[in-house]
């Protein structure tokens, strides 16, 4: 394969289908019951890009966090609306682009859905990730010595609740059919970057050899955000209100985003490092919660948003 880019393909398991996200564009591969492929590309500048005083390590991190929050819910509401209203169509590969046909009161409708997705996200997101473990580790701390004199390891007992959450909301998905299949798309993204970050051909006979577990995956970015939590938590003040505590904790978020990408990225350089190793293995763990081997339609879907995505790279001035 010519003309890499360099490290920064990214991606996420959509229904259905693949998202892949290049430097310049975001390029959407979903398939219909019948073998048809939907795709959708188009131009993704983002906010570092368009405005080179943003490029502020932590900042930039946080700023990508709420980019790909965004980025990935209209592609989630895209597959979605593709899955819902499966109707084949007259050619075995149907281009959607940006340019469709949608009246201003479609357009709107869509973006206040968008933002309705977001803050419901967002909402369930606090609730049992930030809610949940903090009322946790304050009743424990009502019976625990130990918790009374060490913030620390109140913090820990905190983090350790979200860990747990995390993987049982993740095992609870895996009763789903449709789920588990979202989870076989999840590993055919891993496995289609993989084959190219190595300069390999994106088909089945080489993308199907790779692994599933990927080091710079989603998955990792969450488990290493609750176990910074720990550290970061521990310079916050204290206080016996709980309202007060939740918010500290709340308007810590940007700050451990944007440390924990500064961190994924940096270690992302040096993938052969005892720090590369000790960063990415928790996530390692938790991608056996958020992948399964792919079926090889889900390869093939992978594979085309990929290849659609860096053939636009290559003709990109």
């Amino acid at each position: 394969m010519k003309n890499k880019i360099d490290f920064a393909v990214g991606g996420q398991a959509l229904m259905e289908g693949v998202m892949m996200r290049s430097p310049n564009y975001v390029s959407i591969a979903c398939r219909r019951e019948n073998g048809e492929f939907v795709t959708h590309t188009y131009m993704y500048k983002n906010l570092v890009q368009k405005y080179k005083f943003l490029n502020i390590p932590v900042l930039r991190g946080f700023i990508n966090m709420v980019e790909m929050l965004i980025i990935g819910t209209k592609a989630m509401n895209f597959s979605t609306d593709i899955f819902v209203d499966d109707e084949p169509s007259d050619n075995p590969q149907t281009q959607a682009t940006s340019q469709s046909q949608t009246s201003n009161l479609q357009a709107f409708i869509q973006i206040v859905g968008l933002l309705f997705s977001i803050a419901i996200s967002l909402g369930l997101a606090i609730l049992i990730f930030k809610v949940i473990p903090l009322l946790t580790a304050t009743f424990a701390k009502q019976n625990s010595q130990l918790l009374q004199n060490s913030y620390i390891a109140f913090n820990a007992l905190d983090a350790l609740v979200k860990i747990l959450l995390f993987a049982g909301y993740l095992k609870l998905m895996h009763f789903s059919k449709m789920l588990r299949r979202v989870f076989g798309f999840h590993a055919a993204e891993h496995m289609s970057i993989a084959a190219y970050e190595k300069d390999l051909s994106l088909d089945q006979a080489h993308i199907a050899k790779q692994t599933r577990f990927h080091p710079r995956c989603g998955t990792s970015f969450l488990v290493f955000v609750f176990m910074l939590s720990v550290f970061v938590y521990t310079f916050l003040p204290q206080s016996n209100d709980f309202a007060t505590n939740l918010t500290l904790r709340i308007s810590t978020l940007p700050l451990l985003a944007g440390i924990s990408y500064e961190l994924l990225k940096l270690s992302a350089k040096f993938p052969n490092s005892l720090f590369s190793k000790f960063m990415s293995f928790p996530g390692l763990m938790f991608q056996r919660l958020t992948t399964l081997p792919p079926e090889p339609e889900m390869i093939d879907t992978a594979a085309l948003a990929l290849k659609n995505a860096l053939d636009l790279e290559s003709k990109h001035k």
